[in-house]
């Protein structure tokens, strides 16, 4: 549900007029799928906006009236095959709050069990995946690009730090 940019006037905190362009759309989730063995489940898939394929946690729109933990559960199996027992929040996200209102809200998908994907009828993805350690080396090396993908697991592993004490 993209809505075209919209150019507005806003006052800046000085009082000065400025103009913006504004982009509403859905708000979102991501999971981050992590496997009993410590495997984390990537995807790949083709992204119009930077023209190229990207390795991304699974994410997608929330539907209207959507709970975001509904929407995460439906996101999940859509694009992996795997179901989460459970499912913990880990924070939320502006993905661009300089032009757009999208709050992706970001999620731990454990106790995964194998199912059929279900992807929709216009996404070719590819699972990728990854030992648990691999994707923290892409993450410091600069390989992770996508910025939600980012964002979680970032916040994952220093979770994961603070818990080891």
């Amino acid at each position: 549900r993209f809505v075209a940019p919209k150019t507005v006037e806003v006052r800046l905190a000085d009082g000065r007029l400025s103009t913006r362009e504004l982009v509403r759309v859905a708000d979102a989730v991501l999971m981050l799928p992590l496997l009993d063995d410590g495997t984390v489940l990537f995807i790949r898939q083709y992204r119009k906006g930077p023209e190229v394929e990207l390795l991304e946690l699974p994410a997608g729109k929330i539907d209207t009236g959507e709970e975001p933990l509904v929407a995460a559960h439906r996101e999940l199996v859509e694009e992996t095959g795997y179901r989460a027992g459970k499912m913990e929040r880990l924070s939320g996200v502006y993905t661009c709050p300089g032009f757009c209102n999208e709050l992706i809200h970001l999620y731990l998908a454990t106790e995964l069990t194998r199912e059929r994907p279900r992807p929709d009828d216009d996404e070719l993805i590819h699972l990728v995946p990854t030992p648990l350690a691999e994707a923290e080396r892409m993450l410091f090396d600069g390989r992770l690009v996508d910025s939600k993908s980012v964002a979680a697991l970032g916040l994952y592993l220093l979770r994961r730090a603070a818990d080891r004490g």
